[in-house]
């Protein structure tokens, strides 16, 4: 008998590794890799040929053979040979599996092969599925030279990017400062019209990689959801925060495929190594954004390891910004606290709160308005001014997929469907959709590929 031990550096992302012997029967059970646990051990394995199966939460499945032999073996998993991303500023999203890879001596820059999706997983299969449904139906969802405008709310003299937008046929890449996120509420593509795919922008503390996909971005026409196969939401971006340890949760939040995701973050050999979700929600007070991606998760998988108390007071922090932390204590009162009166008043408040304010996870918007209506609140909210402002619902209804970030259509951040919204910031960008490509309106100066 004898030890294998498999290895993956923090770029590859959270990765659930399960050992194959001869006609497919699991060796050893199913382990996790993730930024904070680069190492797994099968224990006392038979010495022979197996394969290794390590599946992202996109549900990708990287399959590697492995002869194990003498007192122990080691693996270290790395990018698949001969393969590299599309463009080097893609290089990071490829490694975690959000986009696809093409081979090694392709020359960078070039567009993607035909019939290749821009997106991997789970986001790739829905894009494929509604751009499939409108050909069949001879309902095109791209057309020639369509004009955009990039905006970034609320808009402001010092730009909140590290460099100019980076743009290619098939993405728009916009890395966003640490230092300056925090003004930042969301971004949009809109077109002549005034609406088009909007993306909620967190303030995450070490900076956050957005890029919009022009095939996403192309598939207006599938705005409203009821007209897409099963109601799948449009994929229009996909996030990557730049630290990989909170990249890895927001990655596993909204995975359904990932088999053992629960034990992603909590469990690990190195406490002194290991950022877990729950060292995060400790120090909400520190990085609000961190913590309320570790609660949302932890309510997913492991609800009962979190106090109720810390919840409360991350709803507290977050109240001002963004709906999230809000929902979450609603969830948590819902799940654990007292069946009285008092109990249900409170919650009812927080929901009608949670309800004036933007969400910033996509996993939150669901939530509320699923709980909004046990709860019997009407279609609309009237705002402090005694307005009429857009129910929790009417964004669900438009919703579209940004890597587990809040993405609708619609004229801005306040204003999702097809009505345009006055006031918009300046544009920062101007180009064009051209059969489903990106293509810049002006000449680009000091961008790369």
């Amino acid at each position: 008998m004898t030890d294998l031990v498999v290895e993956a550096t923090e770029t590859l992302g959270p990765l659930s590794v399960q050992l194959l012997a001869a006609g497919g029967h699991p060796v050893g059970g199913r382990h996790m890799l993730s930024s904070s646990m680069q190492a797994a051990t099968f224990s006392d394995v038979e010495p022979g040929d197996y394969v290794l199966v390590a599946t992202r939460p996109t549900g990708e499945a990287l399959t590697r053979p492995v002869r194990i032999a003498g007192e122990r073996t080691r693996l270290a998993l790395t990018f698949p040979t001969g393969q590299r991303s599309q463009h080097e500023f893609l290089t990071e999203a490829a490694w975690r599996g959000l986009v696809p890879t093409v081979p090694g001596n392709t020359t960078f820059g070039l567009p993607l092969p035909a019939g290749a999706l821009p997106a991997t997983g789970s986001a790739g299969l829905a894009l494929n599925a509604i751009l499939s449904s409108k050909r069949r139906f001879r309902s095109a969802s791209v057309s020639a030279d369509k004009a955009l405008t990039l905006y970034i709310w609320p808009g402001s003299e010092t730009s909140p990017l590290l460099f100019p937008p980076r743009i290619s046929a098939d993405y728009l890449q916009l890395s966003f400062s640490p230092a300056r996120a925090w003004g930042v509420r969301a971004v949009g593509l809109l077109n002549a019209e005034g609406t088009g795919p909007i993306v909620m922008i967190p303030p995450f503390v070490d900076g956050l990689e957005l890029f919009f996909i022009a095939r996403g971005a192309a598939t207006d026409s599938g705005a409203q959801r009821v007209s897409n196969p099963s109601a799948a939401r449009v994929p229009v971006a996909i996030a990557k925060p730049c630290d990989a340890k909170l990249a890895d949760l927001l990655s596993a939040l909204g995975a359904a495929i990932l088999p053992g995701a629960a034990d992603l973050w909590v469990k690990g050999d190195d406490p002194s190594q290991s950022a877990r979700a729950l060292d995060y929600l400790l120090n909400k007070a520190e990085d609000p954004i961190a913590a309320t991606i570790a609660g949302l998760f932890l309510a997913r998988f492991q609800p009962k390891l979190v106090p109720l108390e810390w919840v409360r007071r991350l709803a507290e922090i977050t109240a001002p910004f963004m709906a999230d932390g809000t929902v979450l204590l609603a969830r948590y009162l819902l799940r654990y606290g007292e069946a009285n009166s008092a109990a249900m008043h409170e919650i009812k408040i927080l929901l009608d709160r949670a309800g004036r304010t933007s969400c910033v996870f996509s996993s939150t918007r669901a939530q509320l308005v699923q709980a909004r209506r046990l709860h019997g609140f009407s279609h609309s909210s009237p705002s402090e001014a005694g307005e009429r402002r857009p129910s929790p619902g009417s964004y669900l209804d438009v919703s579209a997929d940004a890597g587990g970030l809040e993405a609708f259509w619609g004229g801005g951040p306040e204003s999702p469907g097809r009505t345009a919204k006055k006031g918009r910031p300046k544009g920062t960008l101007k180009l064009l959709l051209r059969n489903g490509t990106f293509v810049p309106a002006e000449p680009q100066v000091g961008t790369r590929q």
